[in-house]
């Protein structure tokens, strides 16, 4: 598990910057979660991000260098907002027809 207590905003914001670009989000996201729970690999350092989004055939760089675009962090602060206001109260949280699913051991 990573150190960094904020980890899951550096995914969040690799998949929102993906979004922006019009690329499919879900496989990067998968892979993302793939490569912090089952692989153990530090999300939170932007090599890895940019590794994971290369491997997945997106261009990993120009995703790594959106993350801190105003419209990304914009995005970022909306769905934080939402999913505080539907009850999400940890990360991996699915929301799914109403029903909240939380905890990585729940996606498998």
């Amino acid at each position: 598990a990573p150190v960094d207590p904020n980890w899951n905003k550096y995914a969040g914001w690799m998949v929102i910057a993906a979004q922006l670009r019009g690329d499919d989000p879900w496989p990067l996201s998968h892979a993302l979660l793939r490569a912090l729970w089952a692989e153990e690999r530090d999300i939170t350092d932007p090599a890895v991000r940019v590794a994971v989004a290369d491997a997945q055939g997106y261009d990993g760089a120009a995703l790594q260098a959106l993350e801190l675009a105003a419209e990304t962090q914009a995005v970022y602060r909306a769905n934080t907002a939402e999913a505080l206001e539907k009850g999400v109260f940890g990360a991996p949280t699915i929301v799914l027809d109403g029903e909240r699913f939380w905890g990585q051991d729940r996606f498998c």
